[in-house]
This record gives C-alpha cells, structure tokens and sequence, in this order.
C-alpha cells in the first residue's frame, strides 16, 4: 500500500483494527475490586490505544517515503486526524490520573499533592506499589526519571508515613489494576511523542504562520496540547504558563520568571537576555493567537508556504526587542554660555532720583534711630506688647517737650490727580465736608 493511500484512509477511517497494536495492559477487574464508573474510564482509554496505533503506523509508513510522494491534501487530513488525537491522548491521561490519585491515595496519601506530573506519578506508583521503604533515595529507579528535591521530598514523606505507622495495603487485584493502568499512561504518553514529533516535522503544513513565529517543535508542543483552534481562543495571557514545569507543594522555590512553559523555550525569547524575557514571552504570546487564528481560518495552499505574516511579525517582534536592549542615545555635551563680565546697566537720571527720594527715610525715623549721649531713652509699647525706643524723637529730658522735627517734602504722601480732580468737582457739587476737602487739597499744595 502506499504512502498516500495508507494516509488517506487512516484520515477517513478510524475504527478499523489495526494489525500490529500497542501491548495492552490486563485490565480485567472481578466484582468488587475498584468502582465500575472508575472501571470505564480505563476501558475507554484502552481502546483509545488500540486505535492510535493504526496512526503510529501511518507515520511510520511516511516517514519511510519521500515528500514528493506522499499527497498533501491526504497529509493535511492526517495531521488534522493525529492533533485531534493529541486531544484525546491528553484527556486520556488526566482521567486515568485521577483515576489512580482516588484509588492510590490509601497506600501513599502524600503522593499526589508532591507530584503533580501524570507521567512521574504513574512510574512512581508502579514501583513503589505497597512497600514504601522502596521511596527512599537510595533507589536508583527513581533517580532515572526524577531530580534530587523531588526524591528527597518523597523519602522524607514516606519515612514520616512508616513511623506514624501507616500500613495500607490494596489486595492483589486491586494493586494489578492500579500497574495496568500506570502501564497504560507510559504507553498513552510514548504515543503522544511519536505524534508530536511526527507534527514537528509537518508543521509548516498544519500552521505555517504558527511554525515560523515559534520554530517547529515548540510550535507542535502548542499544538499537541491545545491544537490550533485552543490557541485561537485562549486569552494570550495564559500562553506563557502553557507547558511549565514548575514544582508545586515541595517547598523549593525558584526565582526569575514564574512560568517557564513551551513559549519559554521559543527561539525569539531565548535570543534575548534573561531581563528582557518576560517581556518578549508577552509579545509572543499575542502573536500567537493571532498566527492561531490565520492557519485556523486560512485554507493553505499545498504548493506554496503560507507562513507570509507569520514571518512578518516575527521580523517586527526582533526589532521591537533588539530596540529595547539598545542603550539610550548620548545626548551631545553643550558647552556653558559665557559668564557676563561687564557690569550691569544701572539707571540714572532725575526722574529716577526723584523716585527714590520717595522711599527714602524719614526725618522722624532717622531721629528715632539716633540716641542722645547720657539720657535716658523714652520708650512705648505698640499694640502687639512690643517696646518701641523713641530714640531723638521723644521729649527732650531737660524741658520735657517733644523735638520739633522737620518734615521732608519728598517723602509726604501726595495726592493723584485723579483723586484732587475728584475732591475738587466734589467741592463745586457742595457733597460731603467742604471745610475737609479743602483742608486735604491745601495740604497737598
């Protein structure tokens, strides 16, 4: 059979049996052992394998050919086919860990608030089974697939649980069920990396513009875990923790950027230095979405690649972040003015001397300012309790009378012409105090 053939009907054809299937686990389970409900989600996820071997064997059947031979109106059916099966193999594999989470619980309750990965619990369960002194650091098995924190959370957990002395144990057939299905998980996720790495090497066909902004395999990580139309609808805010392997609930924290997920490992993010990055991982994300909802809605030509826009913000995201780390621009270093040397213009004249004739100090001040020699300074207190020296200008201490002291022409207060020619026509009216108008009006003459 060929290539194309085998491809096209594999795209149309789903319940055929497949000759060669994945070794699938005993899961026969006799009245009583586990919940029926419980039952029948490792049935559904057992003939879920048994169907994703026949797309095991189509890609392996592609990948034996060259390009130009297989058709690529039947590839893109097939790798359309291969990501909805992605979504399945997912689903799969959280129901058979919650599956394992409720009915392992007794043996190690700890377990599942430690280890958060399906794939990591499953291999862990499957060699501890019911004899905890095997989750120790001491066991190499463990220390093949899991890091040091990780291993020493466990031991320290399963040691406080032999002291507290905890024995539960699940019988027979209940512990082989339980392998059956940790078994089952490792074979879902070996299966979802032949598919991932299969749309890696195909990506370009099922999301050109997808392809270009993140590179193929991060790209096809996106893909087998929320397929195109799942990026084209979820908020670009909640891209960047996509894929992230943070360890939660062991007490290890970690600093720098919180989620390091799939966006993370992008070629565009990692060009740039580790303080620029969070920023690059928001840009991308948006662009993501919007390169999601191009290959969503755009039909591909199959003889040309259509990764045009793709390409286009990928250039504008390097050159929006190659601006960003460039230094600020050195402003040009002015030279200071000239001090002015020459003294400043002062202004003379008589009109300015006759101005400041009339700000000058009174007599009546400069004689308050001086003091006779030998006698006694008369003093008052102002309205604020203030002591007031009269200096010259109180009385004289040898007759007992005030000095007459001569008033200054310059310094009177003198009245406008607008105000004399007001008092004057008040006159001619007869208004007001005639006998006071003419006092002011002689006194300023």
């Amino acid at each position: 059979m060929s290539a194309a053939n085998l491809l096209g009907d594999l795209s149309s054809d789903e319940d055929e049996n497949p000759s060669q299937e994945f070794e699938s686990p005993d899961l026969t389970m006799e009245d009583g052992a586990l919940e029926l409900e419980s039952e029948e989600v490792v049935r559904r996820a057992s003939l879920h394998l048994k169907g994703i071997q026949k797309t095991i064997e189509g890609i392996e059947e592609a990948q034996s050919m060259e390009i130009d031979q297989i058709d690529k109106a039947s590839e893109v059916a097939f790798l359309g086919k291969a990501n909805s099966q992605l979504d399945e193999i997912a689903n799969d594999i959280v129901e058979i860990h919650n599956f394992l989470r409720i009915h392992y619980t007794p043996v190690f309750p700890e377990l599942s608030s430690l280890i958060g990965n399906p794939i990591e619990y499953c291999k862990i369960v499957r060699i501890i089974q019911n004899n905890l002194e095997l989750a120790s650091d001491e066991n190499s098995r463990l220390k093949e697939f899991l890091s040091g924190d990780k291993i020493l959370v466990i031991s320290m957990s399963s040691s406080l649980l032999r002291q507290s002395h905890h024995d539960v144990r699940l019988s027979e057939r209940e512990m082989a069920v339980v392998v059956g299905a940790c078994d089952l998980v490792i074979q879902l996720d070996t299966a979802k990396l032949v598919i991932t790495q299969y749309i890696a090497s195909r990506a370009p066909i099922l999301a050109p513009n997808l392809t270009v902004l993140l590179g193929p395999v991060v790209a096809a990580q996106m893909i087998s875990t929320l397929g195109i139309q799942g990026l084209a609808t979820v908020p670009a805010c909640n891209l960047a923790s996509l894929g992230s392997n943070r360890v939660v609930g062991t007490g290890i924290g970690g600093g720098g950027i919180r989620n390091k997920g799939y966006i993370y490992s992008a070629e565009i993010v990692q060009n740039v230095p580790e303080e620029f990055r969070q920023k690059a991982m928001r840009m991308l994300s948006a662009k993501v979405v919007l390169a999601a909802r191009v290959d969503l809605s755009t039909k591909t030509d199959l003889n040309t690649y259509a990764g045009d826009l793709g390409d286009k913000w990928r250039r504008e995201l390097v050159q929006k972040l190659d601006k960003f780390q460039a230094p600020p621009d050195n402003a040009a270093t002015k030279a200071l003015p000239l001090p002015v040397t020459a003294p400043s213009k002062k202004r003379g004249g008589r009109r300015f001397r006759k101005l400041k004739q009339q700000f000058e100090m009174s007599e009546l001040a400069k004689a308050q300012n001086k003091m006779a020699f030998g006698d006694q300074e008369e003093t008052i207190t102002n309205a604020y309790g203030e002591e007031i020296g009269l200096g010259l200008a109180g009385k004289n201490s040898s007759s007992g009378v005030y000095r007459a002291i001569s008033s200054s022409a310059t310094t009177k207060a003198k009245m406008t012409k607008a105000m004399e020619k007001r008092l004057n026509k008040a006159l001619e009216m007869g208004e007001g105090n005639s006998n006071l108008v003419r006092t002011l009006l002689s006194s300023d003459k």
